[in-house]
C-alpha cells in the first residue's frame, strides 16, 4: 500500500480518535508506526500484523506439508541410525526454517518503507527487485537461521546433517510462506505453490548451508566456493520468482527450478556411502508428491469444484513430473 504524507497523516489522526482506532488494522499502524518513527510501535504491531490465518483448512494442509517433507527429509539425513542426536536436531532446523520467514518480513519492511525498493511496472526494475530484494533477502535469512546449528554439527555431525537441516530450514521457510499464499494469493498460485515451493526452498537452503559448511571447515579455501553458492540460488530464485509473476514467461521459471534441484539433488546423491535400511528416497518423494497433490486437490475442489482445481494445479503438476524425472535418474538406488 503506497500512500503519501498527506494520507499518513490522515491515518494518524484516526489512531488518535477513540471513534476510529479500534477499525484501524494492525498492517495499517505497523506501516504508520514505521512512517512515523514509532520503534516501540512497530515492534508491537509486527506479530499481529504478520500471523498467518490460523484456518482449519490452511493450517491442515500447511502442517501436512510439513509432515511429508520431513519425512523426506529424515531419509536423507538417515534419522533412525542417530535418533536422540538428529531428532531434536532436524526439528530444530524446522522450527528456526519458520522464524526466519519473520526475518525476511522485517527486511521487507525496511526494503519498502525506507528505501521504496518493490515492484514495479518496468521488467528490467523488476527483475533486479525480484534477484536483490527477494531472492536476496529469503535466501539470507534462511542462511543466518541455519548459521546457530552448524556449530554443532561441526562437532557431532558432518555433512550428511548440513544437507537435511539446511533442507529443513527451507521446508520450515517453506511452510510458513504456504499459509501465506492460500490466505492472500489466488487458488491458483496457492496450489502451484505448495507443490512446488516446498522442495524449491528445501534446495536452495542445502545449497547455502553446504558451502556455509565448507567454509567454516577451510575458509580460505572455501570463500569462493561459498560466494557462488550464495549467488547462485540467489539469482535463481529471484529469477524464479520474476518469470512466475509474468504468465507468458511463468515457463522459464522451470530452467531454474531444474537447475537448482538438479544442484540438491546432487548433494544428496554424494550422501551414498552408508544407506539406510526402509524406505527408499525415491519412494518417500513419490509418497510426499501424490499425498500433497491429493490434499490439494481436495482442498480446491471443496473450494472451487473439481474443474477449476486440476486447471488450478496444473501447472504445478507439470513441473513435479519433470523434477520426478530427475529423481528417477540420480537417485534410484538411494
Amino acid at each position: 500500500m503506497w500512500i503519501g504524507a498527506e494520507q499518513w497523516d490522515k491515518v494518524g489522526e484516526r489512531l488518535a480518535d477513540p471513534r476510529y482506532d479500534r477499525l484501524v488494522h494492525a498492517p495499517t499502524r505497523l506501516r504508520y508506526a514505521l512512517h512515523a518513527r514509532d520503534w516501540k510501535g512497530a515492534a508491537r504491531w509486527f506479530l499481529p500484523a504478520n500471523l498467518p490465518d490460523w484456518s482449519p483448512g490452511i493450517i491442515g494442509l500447511a502442517g501436512l506439508s510439513a509432515l511429508a517433507w520431513f519425512w523426506f527429509c529424515s531419509r536423507i539425513g538417515q534419522l533412525g541410525e542417530r535418533p536422540k542426536f538428529r531428532a531434536p536436531l532436524y526439528v530444530a532446523a524446522l522450527l528456526l526454517g519458520v522464524a526466519s520467514v519473520y526475518l525476511t518480513l522485517a527486511i521487507v519492511y525496511v526494503e519498502e518503507v525506507f528505501l521504496h525498493f518493490h515492484e514495479k511496472k518496468n521488467a528490467i526494475a523488476n527483475a533486479i527487485y525480484f534477484v536483490l530484494g527477494v531472492g536476496l533477502r529469503e535466501e539470507l535469512s534462511k542462511l543466518l537461521f541455519f548459521a546457530p546449528l552448524l556449530p554443532i554439527i561441526r562437532k557431532w555431525g558432518g555433512r550428511r546433517e548440513v544437507v537435511a537441516c539446511g533442507a529443513l530450514v527451507g521446508l520450515g521457510f517453506a511452510a510458513e510462506e504456504n499459509i501465506g499464499y492460500f490466505d492472500h494469493g489466488s487458488l491458483s498460485t496457492a496450489l502451484v505453490r505448495f507443490l512446488t515451493a516446498n522442495f524449491f526452498h528445501m534446495s536452495t537452503a542445502a545449497i547455502s548451508a553446504s558451502a556455509l559448511y565448507d567454509f567454516a571447515s577451510d575458509r580460505e579455501r572455501h570463500t569462493p566456493t561459498l560466494s557462488r553458492a550464495f549467488l547462485l540460488v540467489m539469482g535463481i530464485h529471484g529469477l524464479y520468482d520474476f518469470f512466475l509473476s509474468f504468465p507468458k514467461w511463468s515457463f522459464l521459471s522451470m530452467v531454474g527450478f531444474v537447475l537448482i534441484s538438479r544442484q540438491f539433488l546432487g548433494l544428496v546423491r554424494d550422501l551414498r556411502g552408508t544407506k539406510a535400511r526402509g524406505v527408499t528416497l525415491l519412494t518417500r518423494f513419490v509418497v510426499a508428491l501424490s499425498t500433497l497433490a491429493g490434499a490439494g486437490f481436495v482442498y480446491g475442489t471443496f473450494l472451487a469444484g473439481p474443474a477449476m482445481a486440476l486447471r488450478a494445479m496444473a501447472e504445478g503438476l507439470l513441473d513435479l513430473a519433470i523434477i520426478i524425472y530427475f529423481f528417477v535418474q540420480e537417485l534410484e538406488a538411494v
